[in-house]
């Protein structure tokens, strides 16, 4: 095997592990154990899960994922999960995965390292749901109340599921779930009746034409606590990157990019107490997210705490 096929084989085991690009000396030392014969593609996978790296940051918050249980099958469960031709999300479902998903259960739990374990008597709104592993997880905590928005129209009736049924309303159905559903924008939530303890804004913020219009309409619907995920910029200056979608994203799916200064900055001033940085992850060049293109030579993501 020559060395470019080499050097894609371990990039893509550290996209695929550590969700970042190897670095140079990592990918060296990898590639000279493998031509020497020292190590095997699969050696190399086992050390980078046996790394300080993987330990540290993964099996932390991965030992708080959800153990989703259904009175389905597992044939039956992946019937309707093959209803669908793709998922955002990964779930598992007793003995059962979502494969080639948009995101894995790694970076899941990592964006939602900072959800209370125990949310009972709690009421939370997730924000541009999609799939609803965020909604469904919360449930899972004992959430006296879920309601997840966005804007894909569905008949949030799980009784039964078409091959026009989205990935929400099966999920609903396989775990028999009471979390609630209505289509709309953050924009709009102004319009909802009470206020929700959490609300949680997970890879949404960057998409918003007007990120300081929606801040301003969450602070008057939360009790307690917004938790918001989202790529940042690497700067420690209060900076907020609006750029050209004609050129870098043709869909128009994103919009800006903020450095945590400046989402901090942003929260104070709509008047949460506390603004916290709580981790950030480095994606490397990773192609998960291929609207967000920018000058940045790296993709980061950061997870935020807005305290009342």
């Amino acid at each position: 095997m020559d060395d470019n096929k080499l050097k894609k084989n371990i990039c893509d085991l550290y996209l695929k592990i550590l969700e970042r690009e190897p670095d140079e000396e990592g990918l060296e030392y990898f590639l000279n154990n493998i031509k020497q014969n020292i190590m095997t593609i699969s050696d190399i996978e086992k050390s980078i899960k046996n790394s300080s790296e993987f330990n540290s940051r993964n099996k932390l918050h991965l030992k708080n994922s959800p153990n989703f249980q259904s009175l389905f099958s597992d044939l039956e469960i992946q019937k309707l999960l093959n209803s669908s031709d793709s998922w955002y999300h990964y779930y598992k479902f007793n003995n059962i995965e979502t494969h080639q998903t948009r995101t894995s259960l790694d970076y899941q739990m990592w964006a939602a390292q900072g959800i209370p374990q125990n949310l009972e008597t709690k009421s939370v709104l997730d924000i541009g749901a999609f799939d609803g592993f965020f909604s469904f997880l919360c449930e899972y905590r004992n959430a006296k109340r879920v309601l997840a928005i966005d804007n894909e129209e569905h008949d949030d009736n799980t009784k039964t599921i078409t091959p026009t049924s989205s990935n929400f309303e099966i999920c609903k159905k396989i775990l028999d779930s009471k979390v609630e559903y209505k289509k709309m924008n953050v924009y709009d939530i102004d319009k909802l009746d009470g206020t929700f303890d959490i609300i949680l804004l997970f890879g949404v913020y960057y998409h918003l034409d007007n990120l300081i219009t929606a801040i301003q309409k969450i602070f008057t619907k939360v009790n307690d606590t917004l938790y918001l995920t989202g790529h940042i910029l690497e700067t420690d200056e209060p900076l907020l990157y609006y750029y050209d979608t004609s050129k870098y994203d043709p869909d128009g799916f994103s919009r800006v990019v903020a450095s945590p200064q400046c989402l901090i900055n942003i929260g104070k001033t709509m008047g949460f107490k506390t603004v916290e940085l709580l981790d950030t992850l480095d994606l490397g060049k990773s192609k998960k997210y291929p609207h967000m293109i920018f000058s940045e030579p790296h993709l980061k993501v950061g997870t935020f705490k807005f305290s009342k």
